[in-house]
């Protein structure tokens, strides 16, 4: 599929390419260059049964965001590839908690996975990888923890960018 701006997600998405087939979500331009698209983005409405499994997303990053950007909502990223993109791999705004797993993050100028705070990692599961991105990392930007958290060992390690604050009755436990 190739996009000329955005793929901007308020409904439900099903994108299941197979290994030897995976749909590729790519940049209009004859030349391709990371950034040359917004991206695909969950938006808050869209629902929990969006799925990305078998896709590859590149050269998207436009405005700062990702190659898959989520926000306040849980989709599935399964077996996907985010490569080449202009800002992160994967970024995880307010709110939200997707299944994460199997996936890899290479060359993408800014890290592997961006989150505010562990909670938007806490359903990451094993098999991703990062190699050739700015920083090989799932980068907690804020380190506010304001609820309950778990999180995993993923394949990827974490990076807290700022000083970890778990609030008042919050429990963050890291397994």
């Amino acid at each position: 599929l190739i996009i000329g701006s955005s793929l901007s997600v308020k409904g439900t998405l099903i994108a299941r390419g197979t290994p030897s087939s995976p749909i590729l979500f790519t940049s209009n331009q004859a030349t391709p260059a990371p950034g040359d698209w917004v991206g695909i983005e969950f938006r808050d409405g869209s629902q929990p049964e969006s799925i990305l499994e078998h896709c590859v997303v590149e050269y998207a990053g436009q405005v700062g965001g990702g190659g898959v950007t989520v926000v306040r909502t849980q989709p599935t990223i399964r077996n996907s590839t985010m490569r080449q993109n202009a800002g992160s791999g994967f970024v995880i705004y307010n709110d939200s908690a997707p299944f994460v797993e199997g996936n890899a993050f290479l060359n993408n100028h800014a890290n592997a996975v961006e989150a505010p705070s562990p909670v938007g990692t806490t359903n990451f599961g094993f098999g991703n990888t990062a190699t050739g991105n700015g920083t090989n990392v799932i980068k907690w930007t804020s380190g506010w923890t304001t609820e309950n958290a778990t999180v995993k060992a993923t394949g990827i390690p974490y990076l807290a960018a700022a000083d970890m604050i778990i609030r008042d009755g919050a429990i963050l436990t890291i397994e």
